[in-house]
Formats: structure tokens, C-alpha cells, sequence
């Protein structure tokens, strides 16, 4: 009880449960990224007490192949026109997911010529939607869906459908929609910063969300170039494939197995 982190405050919690770890205790966290993050907020901590193990997505939910009549019956369901390719984003609608790069690379693509829809699925938990509208002009406005939050069974019909997946969030601990589009066979276009190139390695694009260029460029490649599309999709189906819940639990295992054969010599 004393260590409880049943809040969502972790200013509450986390300096109690910093305090409470003792030499034998070790943590894991999801990616190197995140133990090189918590090793910079707690110094004092040896690193060999972390061990980064990497998510996976469950093989039953999120899989490639699709048919046409059930995507059909899921873009209808949300308003996306059947007769456009369209990029997807699936995260929380807030400012640290960059949700204004995604939309101004759009913005752009658009303006050059190339037809599409972008589709936007999350909760707009912090009424950022509006915000996001008034940054982009009428023709952009008008190739955007927002669906708002999403069940699994829709959001892989959508991930397989989709032309790309594009995520270019500020910071990610892992990045799961990214690890679920590329189990699908979506091609990626990630930030190429925090945890994001650990699970997306060379399987797909890493930008910089800064770089408005550089974001477009990846964009419109993937709409003209049936080849590339293609490869990326594979890719991605082949990368998502290295993240398994049994290598999760293979390490986690290995670890605490190791440590107690070194408590015991």
C-alpha cells in the first residue's frame, strides 16, 4: 500500500517507488530509449538492474489481408471515400503526437496535386481537434476524416487498407500503433526520434516531424510508387514479426533465472 500507483499523478508515486528499489530488485522497461530515460532521471540506479524488453501485438487481432466488401463496409461506417487512398494516424488527439506535422505534410501534398484522404482515429481528450482544424485550409479540411476512438476489429480493417501509416509523435516509450500497422503489412512513416527507430528499424521511413519536406516526400513516394508501396508492406510485415510476447517472456524469464544462479554460487 505504501507504494501504490493507483493514481495518475505520478509526481504522487514515483519518488516512493524510486526510494523502495533495493540492490536485488530489477526493472524492464519497453525499449532502450526508456531505460536510457530512466537511468537519466535516477542516476544513482546501477543500469544492469534494467533490462529493455520490447511489446508485441496479439497475432489474433492485428494481421494483414483484408477483403474488399469488409473494408468497404468500414470506410463507409466512418465516412472515408472508397475511391481514394488514404494515409492513417491512430493515437490520442494532444500536441505531443504531432498530429499538426502530420497535417501540415498533408496540407502540402495536397496543394501539389495528389489526391488522397487523411484519416485521423483517437480521443480528442483535450478538445485539440479544433485547434488541428484551423491550421489547415478549406481543400485540406475537406480530405479530412476524424473518426474518434476506434475498436480493434475496425482499426485493422483500416490499418490494412490504408496507403501508409504515419506517426511522427514528439515522444513514445514504444510506440504500439506503429508495432500494430506493421503487423498488419501497413508501410510506415515514423519520427525518427525516442523509441520509434527501435520498431521501426529499416523497415520503414524515419523523418524528422520538423521537416515538412522530408515528411511529403515519403508521403507522395508511397502514393506513386506501386514497387516501393509494395516492398514497404512486406517490410513492414517482416519487422513486425521480430516482436513476439514469447521473446518478451523468454527475456524476462532469462533474467530473473540468471539472477537467481547468482544469488546462489
Amino acid at each position: 500500500p505504501d507504494y501504490s500507483i493507483n493514481t495518475d499523478d505520478p509526481t504522487r508515486w514515483f519518488p516512493r517507488l524510486l526510494a523502495s528499489l533495493g540492490p536485488e530488485d530489477r526493472l524492464f522497461t519497453v525499449s532502450e530509449h526508456t531505460k536510457k530515460d530512466f537511468l537519466n532521471f535516477c542516476p544513482a540506479l546501477p543500469a544492469n538492474q534494467i533490462t529493455p524488453v520490447y511489446n508485441a501485438v496479439d497475432s489474433a487481432i492485428f494481421y494483414p489481408g483484408v477483403d474488399a466488401a469488409q473494408s468497404r463496409v468500414v470506410l463507409r461506417k466512418y465516412g472515408i471515400p472508397e475511391d481514394k487512398a488514404f494515409f492513417l494516424s491512430v493515437s490520442t488527439l494532444e500536441p505531443r503526437k504531432r498530429l499538426d506535422a502530420v497535417l501540415a505534410a498533408f496540407g502540402k501534398l495536397r496543394r501539389s496535386g495528389a489526391c488522397g484522404t487523411l484519416v485521423l482515429c483517437g480521443e480528442d481528450r483535450q478538445r485539440y481537434k479544433s485547434r488541428l482544424m484551423r491550421k489547415i485550409d478549406e481543400m485540406a479540411q475537406s480530405s479530412v476524416v476524424f473518426t474518434g476512438f476506434i475498436q480493434d476489429r475496425d482499426l485493422r480493417v483500416l490499418y490494412c487498407s490504408c496507403r501508409a501509416f504515419i506517426y511522427l509523435s514528439e515522444y513514445e516509450g514504444f510506440g504500439l500503433p506503429v508495432l500494430e500497422a506493421m503487423a498488419c503489412g501497413a508501410p510506415v512513416i515514423a519520427a525518427n526520434r525516442t523509441s520509434l527507430p527501435e520498431v521501426v528499424g529499416n523497415a520503414g521511413f524515419l523523418v524528422d516531424p520538423d521537416d515538412k519536406a522530408a515528411v511529403v516526400e515519403a508521403m507522395e513516394n508511397l502514393l506513386v510508387d506501386e514497387e516501393l508501396w509494395r516492398r514497404s508492406a512486406e517490410r513492414s510485415k517482416e519487422r513486425a514479426g521480430k516482436f513476439l510476447w514469447r521473446k518478451c517472456a523468454d527475456v524476462i524469464i532469462s533474467r530473473m533465472y540468471d539472477d537467481r544462479l547468482s544469488c546462489s554460487a
